[in-house]
């Protein structure tokens, strides 16, 4: 769903407030140290905390500030999974968003010869570190996608080898990665695989709390103290929950009400949970079972 020009909500893969409202965490400040420091960090979590709408941010903030952060968005790689495509792909991504002079085509075409994953590390060295004197810092997203991969420890290789690089060549230091995805590092690489998660920082994403909510309020069309009142109240049924306390945020402004109750905003809510489009929002199905399960006390 598209968001409502007039709402400062949003819905689908990412959702989150509108620029002005992003709700910092405590992961905000940490993830940004470590990419300034240059160490590698992964956020590997449930779905719908806010692991993309962080690392946008995260990536805004680094570009905003000398860096250079470039998203990799797995999702968007080609299917079915073929090695020399998915290499290529990142390669192509390097390209066209440090915008570098060597012409990439042409220089693929001349180490041809080379593995996908050799390549794409020649090129790397080769071409990217001595183009860009800044950091650069990949925030690789959707990473489950590498668990259909046949391929999947070279990747894991790959970025490996960008961190173990620094001990023969200084130009490393100034590239680190973010791996973001819903996975266990045990689910992507098996016993004895790439160490890369072993020395990345793991950043842990927690529920929003209620005073880190209340800018929320400003983006509903109520009067100021009615918006913080109705931002508590969906509070309650989302405990802070990042994708749910913005969904019924948005769910609040689409009625186009300029006064709520809480006895109201508990109704609308409870009928949203038990309409065709809350029974398809696997995010509820908790609440729901709550509801629905009878009282054993």
């Amino acid at each position: 769903m598209a968001p409502k020009h007039h709402s400062g909500f949003s819905s689908g893969r990412t959702v989150k407030a509108k620029d002005l409202h992003y709700i910092q965490r405590t992961a905000d400040a940490e993830l940004l140290a470590h990419c300034r420091a240059g160490r590698p960090a992964y956020i590997l979590h449930s779905p719908q905390m806010g692991k993309s709408s962080l690392i946008a941010h995260t990536a805004e903030n680094l570009n905003a500030t000398g860096h250079h952060a470039v998203l990799i968005d797995l999702s968007q790689f080609p299917l079915p999974p073929r090695e020399e495509e998915w290499f290529d792909k990142i390669l192509g991504i390097l390209d066209d968003s440090l915008d570098l002079e060597t012409d990439a085509a042409t220089w693929c075409e001349h180490h041809q010869a080379l593995p996908p994953d050799s390549r794409l590390m020649r090129f790397v060295t080769e071409v990217v570190l001595p183009a860009i004197t800044s950091p650069l810092i990949l925030f690789i997203d959707e990473i489950e996608r590498t668990e259909m991969l046949p391929f999947r420890e070279h990747f894991f290789t790959w970025l490996s080898t960008l961190y173990e690089a620094r001990a023969t060549d200084s130009n490393f230091y100034r590239l680190s990665f973010v791996v973001c995805g819903v996975a266990t590092p045990s689910q992507l690489i098996p016993p004895g695989g790439p160490l890369v998660f072993q020395w990345s920082h793991r950043v842990v994403l927690s529920d929003f709390t209620l005073q880190e909510i209340l800018p929320l309020a400003e983006g509903l069309s109520l009067p100021t103290d009615t918006a913080i009142e109705a931002v508590t109240w969906i509070f309650r049924w989302t405990n802070g929950h990042p994708y749910l306390t913005q969904l019924l945020c948005q769910l609040l402004e689409e009625q186009h009400r300029t006064a709520w109750l809480e006895s109201e905003v508990d109704d609308c809510v409870q009928h949203f949970i038990h309409s065709p489009q809350g029974l398809r929002e696997p995010n509820l199905q908790l609440v729901r079972t709550a509801l629905t399960e009878p009282d054993l006390d």
